[in-house]
C-alpha cells in the first residue's frame, strides 16, 4: 500500500484497507489506518502522530472492542508498505511481515494466538471509511464531508495456499 501524495486520507476518520471478514461480520485480522472510530462529538482532538500509523489488528471474533494492535508502522507518503499475513487456519495462529520499498518481508508478528474461525471467510482490499458520529450504527449513522478525494495505492495483491510452506517472493 502506499500513500498518493495527493490525495491523502483524513486522519480524523478510521480506515479499514485490508481484512478477511467472517460470516458473522467479523474479522480475523485488519489493517487499519487513521483515528479509532469515535463519537464526533469528542472534544478529544485527534493524535496525528497516532493517527498516521498502518496498524495490524487482531481478530474481533470475541468482539471489536477486544481487538489488538499486532503491529503498527507510520504511513509515508509515496513508499509502498508491504504486508504479508499467514492464517494457519487449524491451528487459529496468525504471523505477519513487513517491509517498505523494496526491502525485503521481516517478520513483525510471530505465530500468535488469535481467533480467526473457519476457512472460507471473504477476503477485502479497498478503503472502507468509518465515519464520524454516534458509535451506535457505523452503517446508517455519522458524518462524511462532501467532495471527498483520497486514495491510496494497493499493489501485487494476492492470495495463496502455503501450506506447503511455498510464499511467493520477487521477482514475480
Amino acid at each position: 500500500m502506499m500513500q498518493n501524495h495527493g490525495r491523502q486520507l483524513n486522519l480524523s476518520h478510521e480506515y479499514q484497507l485490508v481484512f478477511i471478514e467472517a460470516q458473522r461480520g467479523t474479522h480475523v485480522f485488519e489493517i487499519k489506518y487513521g483515528a479509532a472510530y469515535r463519537n464526533a462529538s469528542s472534544a478529544a482532538p485527534v493524535d496525528v502522530d497516532t493517527s498516521n500509523r498502518l496498524r495490524l489488528m487482531s481478530s474481533t471474533m470475541n468482539g471489536f472492542d477486544k481487538a489488538k494492535v499486532l503491529f503498527e508502522t507510520p504511513l509515508t507518503p509515496g513508499v509502498f508498505h508491504n504486508f504479508t499475513v499467514t492464517i494457519d487456519w487449524e491451528r487459529a495462529t496468525p504471523m505477519a511481515y513487513c517491509s517498505q520499498g523494496n526491502a525485503p518481508l521481516e517478520l513483525v508478528v510471530p505465530t500468535t494466538s488469535n481467533a480467526v474461525g473457519r476457512p472460507g471467510a471473504e477476503f477485502h482490499v479497498g478503503i472502507v471509511k468509518l465515519p464520524v458520529g454516534p458509535p451506535n450504527s457505523v452503517v446508517f449513522d455519522g458524518f462524511q464531508e462532501r467532495g471527498i478525494h483520497e486514495s491510496l495505492v494497493y499493489g501485487r495483491v494476492f492470495v495463496e495456499d502455503s501450506t506447503a510452506g511455498v510464499v511467493a517472493l520477487p521477482p514475480f
